[in-house]
């Protein structure tokens, strides 16, 4: 049996297990959630417009969750349009006026339960994400592994052993 195919066999099989028995409202149960991710490991895996996911940033202590997006900037200055270039925008956290635990997400607008909610909004009405920059998503970067580094390290051992 080939071991990078085997390999990806049991990735597949770990991140399925773990997308179906995340909550649904945890950001971790989203394809295109990739967890703690660089801002140049982020770019290189956004190659066409309209490509985003959200990361948690690596460059903060706190948790901070960051939506990274491939996507033209229109300017007022060329009738062309330019290429699709990187962006990366902060989701903020918002606490809930009715209820102090639980938090809203929004990046410069409206405020949302969770961040699939944040982003699907965003996917479904074609809405910019802010809107100074006018960056337009439309479509998610699934990760490929598992977030827990404990299921990866066993599909790694498991491979290794065939």
């Amino acid at each position: 049996m080939d071991t990078c195919c085997s390999l990806q066999t049991f990735l597949d099989a770990a991140l399925t297990l773990e997308l179906t028995t995340l909550p649904p409202g945890d950001v971790r149960s989203a394809g295109f959630f990739h967890g703690r991710l660089g801002r140049l490991a982020a770019e290189a895996l956004l190659t066409e417009n309209g490509h985003f996911l959200v990361r948690e940033s690596s460059s903060s202590s706190e948790r901070q969750y960051v939506l990274s997006c491939r996507s033209t900037v229109l300017t007022e200055i060329s009738s062309q349009s330019p290429p699709p270039v990187a962006l990366h925008f902060l989701i903020h956290e918002w606490p809930e006026e009715k209820e102090e635990r639980k938090v809203q997400y929004a990046f410069d607008g409206d405020k949302f339960e969770s961040i699939q909610a944040l982003i699907s909004y965003h996917v479904t009405m074609k809405v910019p994400v802010t809107s100074t920059s006018g960056a337009i998503i439309s479509r998610p970067v699934e990760r490929r592994r598992p977030l827990n580094q404990k299921q990866l390290e066993q599909c790694k051992n498991v491979v290794s052993k065939l």
